[in-house]
């Protein structure tokens, strides 16, 4: 591997790190994550590296993106069907809360979940767990489902299950609102890569400071960014207004302001 290649690789797992929380607290596992890289990496080869106008051929794909031609043939035909996430496979926790909600082996008489035994003769988590998540510990998977709300434990050892989704709505709510902020930066960041690049990007930065007066730059910086964006709102509002009834412009434009903490590992 390249001295360059081993840079990008290395900003990139750092890059990497706050989005892998994100995925992990919303119970997006790395095949999931892997699957969806592979649309967009696609999409992209797909979309952008034709010759003449022409969308890039199965092959010429494959070489760009390092997958082989039956993936990128299986990832394209579901693209053409605007069924970009059918080979997303469910994570296993959301396999086993699946069944548990839909599986009559393991619902009452009212159709709904059943509290389970650990172990033993019938329905029980353990068969719960071998039928729909294979190879994964049970000791493993009882406590992650525990410490995440999503099981509790009663008396005499019988396992209820809470909720049928892994992540509530409020919190897929917020971490799909932190995506769609990390996809404009990166868009941002995407321009400013390139050797012509020139949109604005301007950076304040202290490196090392008390966690008073942390908090207390946190709060300045909210003050003086509001008061920037009260400025900025009124020039891009006239834009909006005048460009309002043409129905021709594609084009948007905005500026985002943002505040940040780094950890700094001695």
């Amino acid at each position: 591997m390249t001295p360059s290649k081993s840079r990008v690789l290395r900003a990139l797992k750092k890059t990497m790190i706050p989005i892998a929380r994100m995925l992990m607290r919303s119970n997006v596992d790395c095949k999931q994550f892997i699957e969806v890289a592979k649309l967009a990496f696609v999409e992209v080869a797909t979309d952008e590296y034709g010759i003449r106008d022409r969308k890039t051929n199965v092959s010429r794909v494959a070489i760009l993106t390092g997958l082989t031609r039956k993936d990128v043939s299986r990832v394209r035909a579901n693209m053409a069907d605007r069924e970009e996430l059918r080979d997303v496979l469910p994570s296993a926790s959301e396999r086993l809360l699946s069944g548990w909600h839909e599986d009559e082996d393991f619902l009452d008489g009212e159709a709904k979940p059943r509290t389970l035994y650990y172990d033993g003769p019938g329905a029980t988590f353990l068969e719960l767990l071998n039928r729909y998540t294979g190879d994964v510990p049970v000791g493993a998977m009882q406590k992650e489902l525990t410490k995440a709300g999503l099981i509790e434990e009663q008396k005499g050892g019988l396992l209820k299950v809470n909720r049928s989704e892994p992540i509530k709505q409020i919190a897929a709510g917020r971490i799909e609102e932190a995506f769609r902020t990390l996809a404009v930066v990166a868009r941002s960041m995407e321009e400013n890569a390139k050797d012509s690049g020139d949109w604005p990007v301007e950076w304040s930065v202290a490196k090392a400071m008390t966690r008073e007066d942390r908090d207390r730059l946190r709060f300045l910086a909210r003050r003086e960014m509001s008061k920037t964006s009260k400025k900025l709102k009124g020039v891009f509002d006239a834009y909006e207004e005048v460009y309002e009834m043409d129905s021709e412009t594609e084009q948007s434009s905005g500026v985002m302001q943002l505040y940040f903490e780094t950890e700094t590992k001695p």
